[in-house]
């Protein structure tokens, strides 16, 4: 047994008995809301990510502007391209990246056609959809619904653009609206569900991309029901073509 292995050996049942605790304390929802967006900043930190010499980012799904910091950590020449339909969100990380001019941010969402639609507006804002949840602590609003395809012309010249899609459930709607953008991405990066209780499902998802030219390559970020099934995470696919 080589070292590595031997220390986890050694730590294994303190670790599982920790684990006990915190969920019978309930510490672990604590936990998780830490950990979660630290998990995505070291992945984002990583010299994995930086040595994919990324010249521009879309980030469909805003929110509250995480991922556009994570992106210019990572890529800081790189160009922004950001979709937020929420007015509340949009025009906070509007005021907050307003001085960076390599940073555009639009008030709209994306899916397969466009028009106008309605979001779902939960109290945890990340978790808010056009797609509409079973709970009923939410309120509606009127949002202006885009294609991926209409924004093009920002990054038909790149040749390395790296696009993440975190929409809860309407991933699969913003991948039909993107056929023409999708031959020009070489990086995807989105939030995936094990089932389609909430929209669309992994393998809907990779049922889409595969023929595409897009190769799973593994995920990131996992989140688990209460069960411990696997409930979400975040995957990684990369272009084979470009």
């Amino acid at each position: 047994m080589n070292t590595n292995l031997s220390f986890q050996e050694k730590i294994r049942k303190p670790l599982l008995n920790i684990i006990k605790f915190n969920k019978f304390t309930g510490l672990h929802k604590i936990y998780q809301a830490v950990v979660t967006p630290y998990s995505r900043f070291s992945l984002f930190d990583s010299p994995f990510l930086k040595s994919l010499q990324i010249d521009f980012v879309i980030d469909i799904g805003a929110n509250s502007g995480e991922f556009i910091i994570l992106s210019k950590n990572a890529f800081p020449s790189s160009p922004i391209l950001a979709f937020e339909p929420i007015s509340n969100e949009y025009n906070k990380i509007r005021n907050a990246f307003e001085s960076d001019k390599s940073i555009e941010i639009v008030n709209k969402a994306l899916g397969g056609q466009t028009g106008d639609a309605e979001i779902f507006v939960g109290d945890f804002s990340p978790s808010s959809s056009i797609v509409k949840p079973e709970r009923e602590n939410y309120k509606v609003e009127k949002i202006k619904l885009d294609v991926l395809d209409n924004y093009l012309a920002s990054f038909k010249n790149n040749s390395n653009v790296f696009c993440k899609i975190d929409v809860e459930g309407y991933e699969l709607e913003v991948l039909k609206g993107a056929t023409e953008s999708l031959k020009k991405i070489k990086y995807l990066y989105l939030e995936c569900r094990t089932d389609n209780d909430l929209g669309c499902s992994f393998d809907e998802i990779y049922a889409f991309l595969n023929p595409l030219g897009f190769k799973y390559k593994g995920n990131y970020d996992s989140t688990f029901k209460e069960n411990g099934e696997l409930s979400h995470f975040d995957a990684f696919f990369v272009h084979k073509n470009l």
